[in-house]
């Protein structure tokens, strides 16, 4: 590891940490949080920096957006992590911080003015710009792949508890967008939206951690909007029409054998 630079006060590491536990074990005992900021090119990810992180009682984040890796991870470390005072979060890119954080300001500000959180939130995507990286599409085809592979694989991508304790889950039916559908709350249609499947994930998993604070009965959906004529449904904007291409694909890649 050697030093690049300086937060404040604090140093910051900068180590490439490949698949050696040695050097994740290294970066980890001399820092007090560890950052990923490069999403994984070679799938699977690798589970070296949050074991010995785990372990050494040192907070990680990064950008980690597969669901079925970070329950495998739950599963192996998160007892450790428990018992040493670690902090494990993934998903800390554009998967799923503005989801996550979206509905955490907007459950607070619905406590301070109705005096109760939202039952149901819906979140739209009106437009995006920029494309898709190498390492979403990498992240995407491992995703296939396992779920080719596995049938198990598949039945946990498509449980929208699936980052949940085991213990006692929710049993609300939610929402899934996988076709065109007229949306009256906001005089649209919508579109899928590639990233619900990790998204609504990652909400109902911050729900579960806060013991359930926003209902047991709690819903939460993603869509993008793709305007207010049936055309739109049809014929999206570029940006739109990538993700919604890709979105319903992946859907039914995850229903075949279900």
């Amino acid at each position: 590891m050697r030093v690049v630079g300086f937060c404040s006060k604090f140093p910051i590491g900068l180590s490439s940490l490949g698949h050696h536990t040695t050097a994740a074990s290294t970066l980890a005992s001399n820092a007090s949080i560890v950052s990923s900021s490069r999403r994984q090119m070679r799938p699977p990810p690798r589970p070296a920096t949050n074991k010995v992180c785990s372990e050494l009682g040192t907070d990680y984040c990064d950008l980690t957006g597969e669901p079925q890796w970070i329950r495998r991870m739950l599963d192996r470390y998160e007892a450790s992590a428990k018992a040493s005072g670690a902090r494990i979060v993934h998903c800390c890119g554009f998967d799923s911080i503005p989801s996550d954080l979206g509905v955490h300001f907007l459950q607070k500000h619905a406590l301070q003015r109705f005096g109760r959180y939202c039952t149901h939130i819906k979140m739209r995507v009106r437009n995006m710009r920029g494309g898709v990286s190498g390492g979403t599409v990498a992240s995407l085809m491992n995703a296939v792949k396992e779920a080719a592979e596995d049938p198990a694989v598949r039945r946990a991508l498509l449980n929208p508890y699936l980052l949940c304790p085991r213990e006692n889950r929710p049993d609300t039916r939610q929402d899934s967008i996988s076709l065109p559908q007229y949306d009256g709350a906001f005089g649209a249609w919508l579109a899928p939206f590639v990233m619900a499947g990790v998204n609504t994930k990652v909400v109902h998993e911050s729900n579960a951690l806060l013991n359930y604070a926003y209902g047991r009965d709690f819903r939460y959906d993603e869509a993008m909007l793709v305007g207010a004529g049936r055309a739109a449904a049809l014929w999206p904007t570029p940006s739109q029409g990538l993700w919604a291409v890709l979105s319903p694909w992946l859907q039914s890649l995850l229903h075949v054998g279900h």
